[in-house]
């Protein structure tokens, strides 16, 4: 017959079943210090089978009772899963010392479960940075529009300046010059102007007396435009050079590289 006492006292952490002598009490004492102990006396005719041990645990996690022999101390753990127990053994030499570490080790398995079902800390992770704002598109060039210059140039046999009217559609410009300064003269200019760089062509025609003077040109150079307003400069090399001689005095001369400075005046036109 197997006499049990129930728990009546509230659940604690661990419940011990306390046998007579000095080994057991050592063991309970050390328990106490560790953890909420409620305390039993040790069944006679004691069977660890699953209903005695959930019975005697009563609402606590885990129960424990310990056993002594000549050269060894041993404590049993009974852990409480669903509806069943666990049941875990540990156990060290006899000597001074044995029940204290005892004790702990025992604590240990019955706090195990516990530990292990709680759960994982939550690692918040910082927010990731918002993506930059893409650059604001580049202006495209205008579309169509009227354009106007005003050029100072230096070449052989000087400087002069001219003013031009031309006309933008796309990137592609037509522009009519003529140079009031210096050697005067008329031209048509063809030109791509693609972002900050310009390329085209140029057919210059002067008047020298009774001769006229047709001139080609190949010319690149740079520009910038704000608002309205664009500088732009410019080198024109021609592959041809034409000079004019009134006896040993130099008329004419084109050189064969012309550079100059243009400042540009242009108007959008926009599309209906």
């Amino acid at each position: 017959m197997v006499r049990l006492l129930l728990p009546l006292a509230l659940a604690a952490d661990l419940v011990v079943l306390d046998a007579p002598g000095e080994a057991d009490d050592a063991f309970v004492q050390e328990l106490q210090l560790s953890a909420d102990v409620q305390v039993l006396p040790h069944p006679e005719d004691f069977s660890p089978d699953p209903d005695t041990l959930r019975t005697l645990m009563g609402d606590a996690p885990a129960l424990t009772w310990m056993e002594t022999e000549d050269d060894a101390v041993r404590a049993w753990v009974a852990v409480a899963e669903d509806d069943r127990a666990n049941l875990q053994v540990v156990q060290f030499p006899a000597g001074p010392g044995a029940e204290m570490a005892l004790a702990l080790a025992a604590t240990e398995l019955a706090r195990q479960p516990l530990v292990e079902a709680s759960p994982p800390p939550v690692i918040e992770s910082e927010p990731e940075p918002e993506p930059e704002p893409p650059p604001p598109p580049t202006a495209p060039p205008p579309a169509h529009g009227p354009l106007a210059l005003a050029s100072g140039s230096w070449a052989l046999p000087g400087p002069g300046f001219g003013l031009g009217v031309g006309y933008a559609l796309g990137s592609g410009q037509a522009l009519l010059l003529a140079q009031l300064g210096g050697t005067r003269r008329a031209g048509l200019e063809l030109r791509y102007v693609p972002r900050w760089v310009l390329a085209g062509a140029r057919v210059d025609v002067a008047r020298i007396a009774t001769l006229t003077i047709v001139q080609p040109k190949l010319m690149v150079g740079v520009h910038g435009q704000r608002g309205r307003v664009g500088l732009e400069g410019v080198v024109a090399v021609t592959p041809l050079r034409d000079q004019v001689l009134d006896g040993s005095e130099r008329v004419y001369d084109s050189g064969w590289i012309e550079v100059g400075i243009r400042l540009r005046f242009s108007r959008k036109v926009e599309a209906p």
